[in-house]
């Protein structure tokens, strides 16, 4: 059984591959950003323009765990490019006869947002709920864990550094997600047919 896993090198795309592995599962990565010598992946190339070659890339998989996105802005593209891809991503699943299609947002995911990230993110969730496709939403706050550097980055800087910013009143905890358990849920979420929307957080 082939699954299919959009950035399949990246941080969250590798703890995915492997908890494919872990239960059997033949890997297909779609990635602008082969690694030569990489094994154990099927490597296909991810062009979100190329409607064709998307729905050949697809052909054949059972699940797709997508973890496009764009941290921010960068030349020609956007927010807005983002979710154009993403949303041809998800027709390209459904013509290829993808049955699931598992997706990584971001907790407060909403269309009406004034912050363009996670608008995005919101207008995303839309399409995919809209392609016919059975699908799964999983919503982390931050993650951790693995190759990770933003909380280890974090914690450097509060060594360091003599004045930490902290936003209201110092009582928000910060709502992180295992790198691996992130992987490990939305591979359950995989195995099952239910649509479901889910904030991925905890208090550790």
């Amino acid at each position: 059984m082939v699954d299919a896993v959009t950035g399949g090198f990246s941080y969250s795309g590798v703890a995915i591959a492997a908890q494919l592995a872990r239960r059997g599962r033949v890997v297909r990565t779609l990635t602008n950003h082969p690694r030569l010598g990489r094994t154990g992946l099927q490597v296909h190339p991810l062009d979100l323009r190329d409607a064709d070659g998307l729905r050949r890339s697809l052909t054949g998989v059972n699940t797709l765990y997508n973890t496009y996105w764009v941290r921010f802005p960068h030349r020609d593209i956007t927010f807005d490019t983002a979710v154009d891809g993403s949303a041809a991503l998800f027709r390209a699943a459904a013509d290829a006869g993808v049955r699931r299609i598992v997706h990584i947002s971001i907790t407060s995911a909403d269309v009406d947002s004034p912050y363009a990230y996670f608008r995005g993110k919101g207008l995303v969730e839309q399409h995919l709920q809209s392609c016919g496709v059975s699908s799964a939403i999983v919503r982390p706050a931050i993650l951790f864990g693995g190759d990770g550097v933003l909380i280890n980055n974090i914690a450097w800087l509060m060594r360091r550094s003599p004045l930490t910013l902290v936003g209201g009143d110092g009582q928000y905890r910060v709502r992180g997600i295992h790198i691996d358990d992130l992987a490990t849920l939305m591979v359950d979420l995989g195995e099952q047919r239910e649509q479901a929307t889910i904030d991925a957080v905890g208090p550790e």
